[in-house]
């Protein structure tokens, strides 16, 4: 199993990095896109597994995908999430990517089992219940690929996060009060 999982963990270093790098190059919505395809590619590696599957034309493709899908969409997310907000309220909106992300995995899991008793309840045999399992991934992944045609999400870029913006209108706001209150006591009269 160990095995299995290292084209994951290997390709899971590569990719958090390299997509660190590429997001001043590609848009947002654009990756989003790669990872939702590379998980519907990932859970489709499985559901069309036959019974005797090649590790290398089955697993390891399929680990890869996921590893693009994971790692890239942590990065993205990281990223856009916590600059777009003030630096006070980062560390929410690193909570927040945390939370949605096991709560998601709680739900779906809750999901999976209804969906793999009712399987069960069909009379299909425990490969049949996993690959039944496999399709409904590939149907929400599918979800998910639609739902991200709708995201705006543009290229990271050198511009001021919300917390320096803020702090350089703040600046600027009491610089023009400081010139105003010395334009006014140094009138005409003194």
């Amino acid at each position: 199993t160990a095995f299995w999982f290292a084209p994951w963990a290997a390709g899971g270093v590569v990719l958090a990095m390299t997509s660190g790098f590429i997001l001043h190059i590609l848009p947002g919505q654009a990756l989003l896109l790669m990872t939702a395809t590379c998980k519907i590619l990932a859970v489709l590696f499985f559901a069309l597994i036959p019974d005797k599957p090649s590790y290398w034309a089955w697993v390891f493709p399929a680990m890869l995908a996921e590893a693009a899908c994971t790692d890239v969409l942590w990065t993205v997310s990281n990223v856009f999430l916590t600059t777009s907000l003030p630096r006070h309220r980062q560390g929410l909106a690193g909570a927040l990517i945390n939370v949605s992300l096991f709560i998601g995995g709680a739900f779906f899991l809750a999901v999976a089992d209804v969906a793999r008793s009712s399987f069960a309840n069909a009379g299909l045999d425990l490969k049949g219940q996993y690959k039944g399992l496999f399709w409904v991934g590939v149907g929400f992944a599918s979800v998910a690929l639609v739902i991200c045609c709708f995201l705006r999400i543009g290229k990271a870029d050198c511009s001021p996060s919300v917390q320096e913006d803020v702090t350089e209108k703040d600046t600027s706001a009491s610089a023009s009060a400081t010139t105003s209150c010395r334009t006014s006591t140094e009138g005409p009269g003194r």
